[in-house]
Parts: C-alpha cells; sequence; structure tokens
C-alpha cells in the first residue's frame, strides 16, 4: 500500500491528477504490481507488450505518467523494469483517468418544467455541445432552494425565471430551450470561470505543500 500511495501522491503533484479515492485503481495497481513482483523474484523474462508502439504514441499523456510511476517502483522492489512493463502500466492509469475524467466534470442541475420531450431535447443540445465539460445530474420542474447548496452541484442551467429568496452560492443561467448561441456563450464564460478557481486552488495546494513559511 505504501509503494501506491507514493505513486498517486506523484501523479497528483506532477500533473495536478487525483487518484487518491480511486479503490479500483488502488487493487487492480496492488494485484500488477504483486504479479510483477513475483516474475521479478523468480527470474521469468518480461512479459512482451504487442501494444507498446501504439501506447506510445496514441496516449502520451498516460505513458508518461506510467515513466514516473516507474522510477517509484524500481526504487521500491529494487529493480529497473522496462518498456513493455511501463506499457502494461498504462492500462490501469487509463482506466482510473478515464473514471477522474467522467468524476471532475462540472455537475449541473437542469430546472425544465416544460414536459418530457422538450426537456430530453434540450439536454440533448447542451450534451452535444459541452458533453467533456459538465454532467447534467438532475433535473426537476423547480428550484429547491433550501437544499440546492447541499446538493454538490456546480451551477444551474434553467430554462424558466427563477425568483430565488435565498442567497444562492452558485451560478444560475437562464436559457432558452433550444440552446442559442448566447446560451453557449454564458455557459462557456461560467465554465471558464469554475476553471478558474479550480486551478488557483490547485496552486494554493501546491504552495502550501512546497513552499515554506519564511
Amino acid at each position: 500500500l505504501e509503494i501506491i500511495n507514493a505513486i498517486k501522491d506523484t501523479i497528483y503533484e506532477n500533473y495536478g491528477i487525483d487518484f487518491k479515492d480511486d479503490f479500483l485503481f488502488t487493487n487492480s495497481l496492488s494485484l500488477h504490481l504483486e504479479s510483477l513482483f513475483k516474475r521479478i523474484k523468480e527470474n521469468n523474462e518480461s512479459i512482451n507488450n504487442v501494444y507498446l508502439s501504439d501506447i506510445k504514441s496514441k496516449f502520451p499523456l498516460l505513458f508518461e505518467m506510467a515513466v514516473t510511476s516507474k522510477k517509484i517502483i524500481d526504487k521500491y522492489l529494487n529493480t529497473s523494469i522496462n518498456e513493455d512493463e511501463i506499457g502494461l502500466l498504462c492500462l490501469h492509469f487509463g482506466t482510473a483517468y478515464d473514471r477522474y475524467i467522467q468524476n471532475d466534470k462540472y455537475k449541473v442541475l437542469l430546472i425544465s418544467p416544460l414536459g418530457a420531450a422538450t426537456t430530453e431535447n434540450c439536454m440533448t443540445k447542451i450534451n452535444k455541445s459541452f458533453n467533456s465539460k459538465l454532467n447534467i445530474v438532475d433535473v426537476s420542474a423547480y428550484l429547491d432552494e433550501v437544499n440546492i447548496n447541499k446538493q454538490n452541484i456546480d451551477f444551474v442551467l434553467t430554462t424558466i425565471p427563477l425568483r430565488t429568496t435565498q442567497i444562492i452560492n452558485i451560478p444560475i443561467i437562464e436559457m432558452n430551450v433550444f440552446l442559442t448561441s448566447e446560451d453557449e456563450f454564458m455557459i462557456h464564460k461560467v465554465l471558464l470561470e469554475l476553471d478558474e478557481k479550480k486551478n488557483a486552488k490547485l496552486v494554493q495546494e501546491l504552495k502550501n505543500k512546497y513552499v515554506k513559511k519564511e
């Protein structure tokens, strides 16, 4: 477990990608390293990775993360694993990265009391334009002011005007059900603002960790 934590810490420090709570990644990588250690101990030849060239050319970030992790593995196992083994590590980083991307999308509440067909058409247009950046995690006919700040939602999209009586701590965008260019602009604007906040938070965390107070 110590080696896995060291790998997770290094990936976060170098790439800002957090696998710390990904237990599937922990389990799969642990099993892989156990198998690797057994092969080394029994002096078995390394596995021939026939997909190595494709992995290096098509997934350079994953391969770079695996190379970074190799240094830790070499230190802990007192060995030097080759590129074929590094390529196998990429499989674990790839599946973990896919989960990370999905979880890293901004969570959106859609307010739309206009009927199932109209709402579904609206969701399709939003997903077509912003699928890589957001997930519509809930659809409602009205805004629950009491619980909205407790729902871990990043912002609200609404097809109707909203009158709020309480302070809502997240952005609310009123949009046309057909998603106009003006709507897309406003959504992009909010996404950029959220990205800036997220990056600023990450930079501050790294400063707190590495910059010594005078």
